[in-house]
């Protein structure tokens, strides 16, 4: 199994692929890692699990364009695909998101806490390639770490912002991201 996980499916394939006998092969990570820190985990309490309903899709648009903001340049036809792709037209009419606002139940237990998972990230042995955009969830100390462990190959994604949402920045780097994969065996 190669598992590929952003963000959340990041962390899960992070202790999926910790576990003794684990069925990943080669693991990717991208825009998290061992480590998450409590302004990262505030700035996403702040719009995830929330249910804003619009009246029109250009509405639901300029939401996803302000909430993403940090997720970096991207062109008109960029934030359509990534507005359109995490939409959903309700009954009434009005348009809202995709996603079950049932996953931010975890931020309304309580103040957000630091999360170090770096007791699980010290046990993957599979090859491990991390990929970034200058703005995500891996912060400079977690990528020092890494480089101090030798444990993965780390690609940092310039101009991508958030390197789930740089459709333009992934093909420019393709052939880096290929070279990096190459040295993850």
């Amino acid at each position: 199994l190669y598992w590929v996980g952003t963000s959340m499916g990041g962390i899960i394939g992070m202790l999926l692929a910790s576990r003794p006998n684990s069925p990943i092969k080669k693991l990717v990570v991208n825009d998290v890692g061992p480590f998450i820190p409590k302004a990262s985990l505030d700035r996403i309490g702040h719009y995830v699990g929330k249910d804003p309903r619009f009246k029109t899709y250009e509405e639901l648009e300029t939401y996803i364009r302000t909430i993403s903001a940090p997720f970096g340049p991207l062109t008109d036809a960029q934030w359509h695909h990534l507005s359109v792709t995490g939409a959903k037209q309700h009954a009434d009419g009005t348009w809202g998101m995709s996603y079950d606002p049932g996953i931010a139940n975890v931020f309304k237990k309580g103040p957000m806490q630091d999360i170090d998972l770096w007791p699980f990230w010290d046990t993957i042995t599979c090859p491990t390639l991390i990929v970034a955009g200058i703005v995500g969830l891996v912060v400079a100390a977690t990528v020092a770490l890494w480089a101090h462990y030798g444990t993965a190959v780390f690609f940092e994604m310039i101009r991508a912002g958030f390197v789930s949402t740089a459709p333009s920045a992934a093909a420019r780097s393709n052939s880096a991201v290929t070279a990096a994969t190459r040295n993850c065996n």
